[in-house]
């Protein structure tokens, strides 16, 4: 009798420690099987709900090149964060808000020096409309989208490799590029052309512009939303003049080294010595292969090329679900992020409103079906955005009403367009199936971890079951 009560307790026990191996790793199940279906050569993702966490579980996938012998992508892994980035622009323009520097309705031409002509900041179809801060970060400043290829096919603002469009990078035999207040000057003001961007092609950057339409659209700023990097991108020379500092280092010192973002900087050279860089990969389906596009830059740096680890993009989330209080401003001034930030004639834009501060705004009435099981949680206040460039999609959702972020990194593209949402699906439809179990772990090697504890736990009965006997 003994023994089979022993053997039925040892089962029991089996089948427990055994089940909580098995259902721990659900999310590494799902997420490889995702990343095999998409194609994607490397990534990190990061789960908190703060009603259940203590921490954040960050789980990194794949490598970090093309190559198979390449290092695995870890937590502390670097990516380049593609549009995701615009994120950052608009908190450094909150920041400026909050240290009163700028107001969100101030006309951009008040920062600009005085012997600045007024196509820099001015709808010349609009003359007595300002241009304001808040219409650059909700995307209805009727500037233009991008910024153009020269001939239609050479990326003269892109360098070395990549490229947003279907063009070959020609801007610069190598990165970064930095001279974004000389390259949009440039851009917009008719006047001989002395930036570095595009100098070995002999580029005339107002003549280029002028070729493609100019640098403003046709209807009234504010009225109308166009996404636009073009936009963004100018945030970077703007915030120079008004903060008196480079965009880089405006953000490093009010924005990273505050919240303690160890591994983030626009500039790969800013990085820290030694840190683990993920290589854009693009994905050839004929040949069923990767093959590195190489770390590149473009000079609206701003729009799109962060360089960041899921570590640190966990830190600002979890900072965003206090609106960022304390550490970069007061919590009312952090809300207005994720609040609806557009104006028409001078109301705030109810109903159907697209932008806070370069978030986009989460309302069940317009989201996305992939994001249709998380209809049941708290969307007040609720935040998202996607990035897309050569070798990198990426996406975050931010939930502060429900305590929830989520953030997928990979550095592929050529694959599914829709890569990053569904390993980000994946993520909250399995994360919170072990949040309980796993919230305290936070990196790859948590299966490993799980396997020895589980092997200690088997040791530990047979242990105890010789000294019953």
């Amino acid at each position: 009798m003994r023994v089979t009560l022993h053997r039925i307790v040892f089962a029991i026990t089996f089948s427990l420690l055994l089940g909580n191996f098995s259902h721990a790793d659900v999310l590494d199940d799902a997420m490889r099987s995702a990343m095999d279906d998409c194609n994607i050569r490397g990534a990190s993702v990061a789960y908190f709900n703060r009603n259940s966490l203590s921490e954040p579980i960050i789980r990194s996938y794949g490598k970090v090149s093309s190559d198979d012998r390449s290092e695995d992508v870890n937590p502390e892994t670097v990516f380049m964060i593609a549009s995701v980035s615009k994120l950052f622009a608009g908190t450094a323009v909150l920041k400026l808000v909050s240290q009163g520097i700028i107001n969100l309705d101030d006309d951009i031409c008040n920062v600009l020096p005085e012997n600045y002509a007024k196509s820099a900041c001015v709808n010349p179809f609009w003359p007595n409309t300002p241009v304001t801060w808040r219409m650059l970060v909700t995307h209805r400043s009727s500037l233009r989208e991008s910024i153009p290829t020269i001939n239609n096919e050479t990326e003269a603002a892109y360098g070395p490799t990549g490229g947003y469009v279907d063009g070959t990078a020609g801007g610069n035999p190598t990165c970064p590029l930095m001279d974004v207040v000389g390259f949009y000057r440039d851009f917009m003001i008719d006047k001989t052309t002395e930036t570095s961007v595009g100098s070995g092609l002999g580029v005339n950057w107002f003549q280029v512009n002028s070729e493609s339409g100019g640098s403003w659209e046709e209807y009234e700023p504010g009225s109308k939303t166009l996404y636009s990097n073009f936009a963004i991108g100018y945030i970077a020379s703007l915030i120079e003049f008004a903060s008196g500092t480079s965009f880089p280092d405006y953000c490093r010192d009010n924005i990273f080294v505050p919240l303690g973002m160890n591994n983030t900087a626009w500039f790969r050279k800013d990085l820290p010595d030694g840190v683990l860089e993920a290589v854009p990969v693009e994905y050839f389906g004929e040949d069923e292969a990767f093959d590195d596009t190489g770390h590149y830059c473009f000079i609206d740096y701003a729009s799109g090329s962060l360089r960041i680890s899921a570590n640190d993009l966990s830190i600002f989330l979890n900072s965003m679900l206090n609106f960022g209080a304390p550490m970069l401003w007061p919590e009312e001034v952090g809300k207005t992020a994720l609040q609806c930030a557009e104006r028409i004639d001078n109301i705030i834009s109810p109903g159907d409103c697209e932008y806070g501060i370069t978030w986009n705004i989460l309302t069940k009435k317009t989201a996305e079906s992939w994001l249709e099981h998380l209809f049941h949680l708290d969307w007040s206040l609720g935040g998202e955005h996607a990035g897309l460039e050569a070798g990198s999609q990426t996406q975050v959702i931010l939930l502060p009403g429900a305590g929830i972020y989520a953030l997928v990194l990979t550095n592929t593209d050529g694959n599914d367009d829709m890569a990053a949402q569904i390993l980000t699906k994946e993520l909250l439809l399995k994360a919170p199936e072990i949040d309980g179990l796993l919230g305290s772990q936070r990196s790859s090697s948590s299966a490993v971890t799980r396997l020895n504890q589980f092997l200690c736990g088997i040791q530990a009965i047979s242990m105890t079951i010789m000294l019953i006997f």
